[in-house]
């Protein structure tokens, strides 16, 4: 807007925000970021647990053992079923052996993964207050802080990829 005073003119630039949309913006982010990650991980271990069809590779062991069992119950003289049920049994302990192996695997990388988004955090965090100290003493000495608010913005933005924001103003 342009003031004239006195004929002088001063020129002011304001900012044009819309608070509710900035707050909901933020929220959906933080549920989004939060629901691709958990669904990445998620998917990740059902990755490991899923064989063909739609029966977990455990299940299918399990089954093959158990059918094996109840077969050699029939004839428990049979060496040839006593053979099966222990190769049935060693195929389900291997395959649980490498679920665990795989889940524990993934928990590693889940966890390396939030070490690294903590590390993120501190540094969005740390920038923050340095937007924020710029906007509070900007606006305490009457300067032009609109530079300083869209950083602290780009940052909660950012924040909220990580974790949920609220937003108070």
């Amino acid at each position: 807007t342009i003031t004239s005073i006195n004929g002088s003119q001063t020129l002011s630039v304001r900012r044009a925000a819309d608070v509710e949309l900035e707050r909901a913006t933020l929220a959906a982010l933080s549920n989004s970021s939060g629901q691709t990650l958990l669904s990445q991980h998620l998917g990740t271990i059902n990755g490991s647990l899923i064989g063909e069809g739609t029966t977990t590779q455990i299940q299918d062991r399990l089954t093959e053992f158990h059918n094996s069992l109840q077969t050699l119950s029939a004839s428990p003289a049979n060496e040839t079923l006593a053979r099966s049920v222990l190769y049935d049994a060693t195929s389900l302990t291997e395959t649980i052996r490498s679920t665990a192996s795989y889940i524990q695997s993934a928990r590693s990388e889940a966890d390396a993964e939030i070490g690294n988004l903590v590390v993120d955090l501190n540094t969005l965090l740390s920038e923050f207050k340095i937007a924020n100290d710029a906007v509070k003493q900007g606006a305490q000495l009457g300067r032009d802080v609109n530079d300083a608010i869209d950083r602290r913005s780009a940052l909660l933005k950012q924040i909220s990829e990580i974790v949920p924001v609220t937003q108070f103003t």
